[in-house]
């Protein structure tokens, strides 16, 4: 069976991920109010790494900060610029930029990282080549803030994404999904199984992986942040060991560069 990426083969699926914004309004606005409760002095610029269509962001626009934002996906990238444009928002940049890279040439006050879009970041290396790139796209005492889950709590969570679960009927194919909690990879993989009139293709996207919240804060030490506050949820509660996330803010501190090549 021929192995093809889910959005390459069926692209209406882009638009499943939009729709995700409106069935899960009441969750988009809580994650918005974290977000923007911590950037209340920021004055900009902010990028959000990973932005998807960036909904996260749009409000910050509206307010005249200046807002980027990047996505590995291509049609992601488009679609944002499509829906700032319907906005009337012009204060907003797009790229298209996968991870761990990060736009050149401009320095943040803000960085985000939102909705675990670091776990789209597979090895070790280069998740601390991430964050040591965010170190250096923020000025001097800038933000990062970022969460993600634990792997479990995050399988739960995507079991409630659209089009990846159950099966969807097209004109003339049935794609059958399911999620995959790998306990020895410490990852979540999505399959998805496309049965036409006349074959079958195994379809795959992206593996997601998420480690434990003391390595992700050890990590951020290790790159030069200082952690200033830590929540166990979206609505502010402390980090505890059984919290089902962490979400992060963290300031940039002045470093020997030299130190860290």
């Amino acid at each position: 069976m021929a192995t093809t990426s889910i959005y390459e083969a069926l692209p209406f699926l882009e638009r499943d991920w939009e729709a995700m914004a409106q069935t899960r309004a009441t969750e988009y606005a809580r994650i918005k109010d974290w977000y923007y409760r911590r950037l209340r002095h920021v004055s900009g610029p902010i990028c959000e790494l990973g932005c998807g269509y960036g909904r996260l962001i749009d409000d910050l626009a509206r307010s005249g900060i200046e807002v980027h934002g990047t996505d590995a996906a291509e049609p992601r990238v488009n679609a944002a610029r499509e829906h700032f444009a319907k906005l009337g928002i012009q204060n907003a940049v797009f790229h298209h930029c996968k991870m761990p890279s990060v736009p050149e040439g401009i320095r943040f006050d803000a960085v985000l990282l939102a909705t675990n879009a670091i776990g789209y970041v597979q090895s070790d290396r280069e998740k601390n080549t991430l964050l040591n790139n965010i170190h250096g796209m923020l000025k001097e005492d800038g933000l990062l803030l970022m969460d993600h889950g634990r792997g479990v709590s995050i399988l739960k969570l995507l079991r409630y994404w659209p089009g990846l679960r159950g099966k969807a009927c097209t004109h003339q194919s049935t794609i059958r999904s399911s999620l995959h909690w790998s306990r020895k990879q410490g990852a979540i993989r999505e399959s998805f199984l496309l049965q036409g009139p006349h074959d079958k293709r195994q379809l795959f996207t992206d593996l997601f992986r998420f480690d434990k919240a003391r390595k992700t804060l050890d990590r951020l030490r290790s790159a030069g942040f200082a952690i200033e506050e830590t929540c166990g949820s979206f609505a502010g509660s402390p980090f505890r060991p059984w919290s089902r996330m962490i979400a992060i803010v963290a300031r940039k501190e002045k470093r020997d560069d030299a130190c860290h090549h």
